[in-house]
């Protein structure tokens, strides 16, 4: 995760009981305590219940966003697990974090409660790589380590447009891709590297389908050469903003979600990679847009060239 920390020192309580474009609602970090639901949860779970104020509406620097969210937790353990507010950056999967000057230590001390988180929205107005409208989310993360952790649930989004931005910062979002945009290129990327890990698996786990596969990949290959390098390098892009911040690379990440590819194939059995090798002609004969078509034109709409 792409996290650009964002914390105020101080305190979040503000003066003002009216909210308005300088006077918010005070707002301080809380947590209550429930019973254990019937039946109990099989699985750690995070519900938003809402936000002051209320997703749609617009904000201003000095707003200060109160989200109300309940959480249950299965293998709960003191001291472990915390609840993380979170803004959409420019790439999907990428988030600043927002916090209010004690992040780390809102360590919850409950299995089972709701609890009041503050998102004081000031930093975000002018840092780089957020997006807007915001699109705020919270996250369950169990704490692994001093910098590493365990994400276990997230809530569904809330959504804040503002009057105040900055002329640098409307250019800023004009430029940035939309998120159907990326799933687009998620899905092309899927074609492209599903089919040439699961030709590698056939021949690697039966030699003998090399027969009936090494001609057609070779030639799904070379028609489609022009196709596959550009999605390499769109997705790059993705991955090279996804990054950014961290110590990763864009090189690293590609190499790992190729990979994922060959380790799902792995844990195939052969009952399954059988049934996958004997369909693989059909695809490897046909054309790419047969079956990726909506998705490219989606992808095409924004990344006209490269």
């Amino acid at each position: 995760m792409n996290t650009l920390a964002v914390a105020l020192a101080g305190s979040l309580v503000l003066a003002g009981t009216a909210w308005s474009k300088d006077a918010v609602p005070a707002c301080g970090y809380s947590e209550e305590p429930l019973e254990v639901p019937t039946p109990a949860p099989k699985r750690n779970r995070l519900q938003l219940l809402g936000s002051t104020p209320a997703s749609g509406e617009a904000v201003h620097p000095a707003t200060v966003v109160g989200v109300d969210v309940e959480y249950h937790i299965v293998d709960f353990a003191p001291g472990r697990y915390e609840l993380v507010l979170h803004a959409a950056g420019h790439a999907p999967g990428s988030t600043s974090i927002i916090g209010d000057g004690a992040q780390g230590k809102h360590l919850l001390a409950n299995a089972h409660g709701k609890v009041h988180l503050c998102a004081p929205l000031r930093p975000l107005f002018g840092a780089e790589g957020v997006r807007w409208p915001l699109l705020l989310h919270v996250s369950l993360q169990k704490r692994t380590g001093p910098t590493s952790f365990t994400l276990y649930a997230q809530t569904a989004r809330l959504q804040f447009p503002s009057p105040d931005l900055s002329k640098k910062m409307l250019e800023q979002q004009k430029s940035i891709r939309s998120e159907t945009y990326y799933m687009a290129l998620d899905a092309v990327f899927d074609f492209r590297y599903r089919n040439e890990y699961t030709y590698n698996a056939c021949v690697e786990r039966f030699p003998e389908t090399l027969a009936t596969l090494q001609a057609p990949h070779k030639d799904w290959s070379e028609r489609n050469a022009a196709l596959f390098t550009r999605i390499d390098a769109l997705q790059m892009q993705r991955f090279t903003e996804f990054v950014r911040g961290t110590d990763r690379t864009a090189e690293a990440s590609m190499k790992s979600a190729r990979e994922d590819f060959a380790e799902y194939l792995e844990r195939q059995s052969d009952v399954a990679m059988r049934r996958l090798c004997a369909e693989l002609p059909l695809v490897l004969g046909g054309e790419a847009r047969e079956y990726i078509g909506h998705y490219l034109t989606l992808m095409d709409a924004e990344a006209p060239s490269l």
